[in-house]
């Protein structure tokens, strides 16, 4: 199940990304505090979905446009447990029909150049690089 992030899933969010954040090097573009979280429910600018097996939140994605940009930034996170079982792939073709239905053309992301699953993943799906900036790789989509 894909859904838009209510406040209901707050305190399960919170816990899945403390839960693995220890290990995870290239994710997460804002705090894990609970007050930040309930801030991202019904936010203006910015999209952010979850997706849910057997009732469990496995993925966490969003797409920020921070009130000013055309195109939004895509980001998308998997819990530990789960990877490695395409859930990433469904994660990321989700978001990106969710983009296509809010009336977005294109979707971009930064990704760290040595996060090759990621990488892999983004050019499986369609995504091209557009320019390399530090550690970083940006790429683009159209939906």
């Amino acid at each position: 199940m894909f859904n838009q992030l209510s406040k209901d899933d707050i305190d399960e969010l919170y816990k899945m990304l403390n839960y693995c954040q220890k290990e995870d090097e290239y994710f997460h573009p804002h705090s894990f505090d609970k007050r930040y979280l309930k801030r991202l429910v019904n936010h203006k600018y910015n999209y952010y979905f979850i997706l849910k097996k057997d009732d469990k939140i496995i993925g966490y994605s969003m797409l920020r446009t921070f009130g000013k940009f055309r195109y939004p930034t895509f980001g998308g996170f998997i819990h530990r447990d789960y990877r490695g079982m395409k859930y990433g792939e469904e994660l990321l073709e989700k978001t990106l029909a969710r983009a296509m239905a809010l009336g977005f053309t294109k979707v971009l992301l930064k990704v760290d150049k040595n996060n090759h699953v990621a990488i892999n993943l983004y050019k499986k799906i369609g995504f091209s690089e557009t320019k390399k900036e530090n550690e970083n790789i940006w790429m683009e989509i159209d939906v």
